[in-house]
């Protein structure tokens, strides 16, 4: 286990640091404690959270966010400045990487975001105030369409993670799956249709969290990681302490609602009729297959009785599968149209719903409230009730919830585990911390979310 180290108080001599880079190769940068120059970082405004658990306990996948105010005294960040090295890039999506500087240290990483916002203003001063909203990249990725994923049996969950976050053009170098994470699925279905649909059903199924580190990289571990405190803090600088109902505390059951998959035999999982085969490559891309394939075994072409003749002129037949959908690739030799019948033969899943259940120990006779969760990624009766029996170990964990700030340091995390040092027992112990929010302009702030660990 690693030193845990003690928490340090906000002095003074933090330094926030905002770098925009801009479309056209540019770059802007701004400091909080800038005044004499002129490009002065007047206010930070940042929320890093590691999911939203108010609606699922299991958390839903959350962006981090940040508002920043720059006075610009040269005006080059005013929007209609058109003498400014940046005008026309002064938009959305434009790249804020944030650093921090603890007691006069060097710069570190702070979050990466991109602007959705973009205010700017003339003041009576002759210089612009410019107010910037921004989001990392989980925003962006997460309205993404699902990309084609392969269609095979055996699949670890972690694989097809790794298949969604490539096949919409991150690298492995963007992204960091913990290692302890595993769940192999009988075969590769997933019913969503963004990338956010898929992430949270499949981070669900892990029980674990996706949120963006302050590097930029996306980080997907456990929703309850192994303890090891990080840091230890003294309640003595702790101004406000909130202890939140605990919404966890009104379920007794766990009910697992999951797709209990077949393999069916090979049959015919697609047929079209009278398509035009002109001459030369013809694609029929994203056809659609309302069930989830398997293996295909298979693409035929056939034709009426007066256009027979004409299949020998048939190049090749190639094919790309993958889930719910096939690509198909025919080359023709002849030099006119004709018409003929597509036959796709194929292996699919058969889904039949069916659900688990698991008690939650230790809550109040009186409460008969069962938490319902529903997932495509789960598919065999074994891993459902293993599932729903670590769900109900979860949320018996997770004592209460409590929101506390005061003159911290915000090199506090989310994800990271911290003890509470305090005469008073209802507020000392062990805490998760599921969300931060960092204020930093007329005033200096650091308020955090964390759930209180039992044992």
């Amino acid at each position: 286990m690693s030193e845990i180290l003690s928490l340090p108080v906000w002095t003074n001599s933090d330094v926030f640091k905002a770098v925009l880079e801009f479309d056209n190769g540019g770059t802007y940068t701004a400091i909080s404690d800038n005044f004499s120059e002129s490009h002065v970082l007047s206010g930070l405004d940042v929320t890093e959270s590691s999911a939203i658990t108010s609606g699922n306990p299991t958390g839903i996948l959350e962006p981090n966010y940040c508002n920043l105010r720059i006075i610009d005294f040269t005006n080059n960040l005013l929007s209609t400045n058109t003498s400014s090295p940046y005008y026309g890039y002064m938009r959305n999506g434009v790249k804020v990487n944030l650093y921090v500087s603890y007691d006069g240290g060097e710069f570190e990483p702070f979050g990466v975001y991109y602007t959705d916002d973009w205010s700017s203003e003339k003041s009576n001063g002759g210089y612009s105030e410019v107010s910037l909203s921004c989001v990392d990249n989980l925003e962006y990725i997460g309205n993404k369409e699902l990309p084609p994923l392969p269609a095979y049996s055996g699949v670890n969950v972690v694989d097809m993670i790794k298949n969604i976050l490539t096949g919409i053009g991150l690298t492995e170098n963007d992204f960091n799956i913990d290692s302890s994470l595993s769940l192999t699925m009988i075969y590769a279905v997933t019913k969503s249709t963004t990338v956010r649909e898929a992430l949270n059903s499949i981070s669900q199924a892990l029980l674990a969290r996706i949120y963006t580190d302050r590097s930029g990289v996306i980080q997907i571990v456990p929703a309850l990681p192994t303890k090891e405190i990080k840091y230890k803090l003294n309640d003595l600088y702790i101004e406000s302490f909130n202890v939140k109902h605990n919404k966890i505390s009104q379920y007794n059951k766990v009910k697992l609602l999951y797709n209990k998959v077949d393999n069916r035999p090979a049959d015919t999982i697609l047929e079209l009729n009278n398509v035009l085969l002109s001459p030369g490559l013809n694609e029929f891309k994203n056809l659609q297959i309302n069930s989830n394939i398997l293996s295909i075994d298979g693409v035929f072409v056939s034709a009426e009785a007066d256009e027979v003749s004409n299949l020998d002129k048939i190049e090749f037949i190639n094919y790309t599968a993958y889930q719910g959908g096939i690509d198909i690739f025919i080359f023709s030799n002849k030099t006119e149209d004709f018409y003929a019948n597509l036959e796709v033969i194929g292996r699919i899943t058969g889904i039949t719903d069916a659900y688990v259940e698991s008690e939650i120990k230790g809550t109040d006779v009186k409460v008969a409230n069962t938490l319902t969760l529903e997932n495509p990624v789960i598919q065999d009766v074994n891993v459902a009730q293993n599932y729903v029996n670590n769900v109900a170990l979860y949320l018996q964990s997770m004592e209460q919830e409590v929101i506390f700030s005061g003159s911290l340091s915000s090199c506090l995390g989310v994800q990271d585990y911290i003890q509470i040092e305090s005469d008073d027992k209802t507020v000392a112990g062990t805490y998760l911390i599921t969300q931060i929010n960092v204020v930093e302009g007329e005033a200096y702030s650091v308020s955090v979310t964390a759930v209180k660990i039992k044992g």
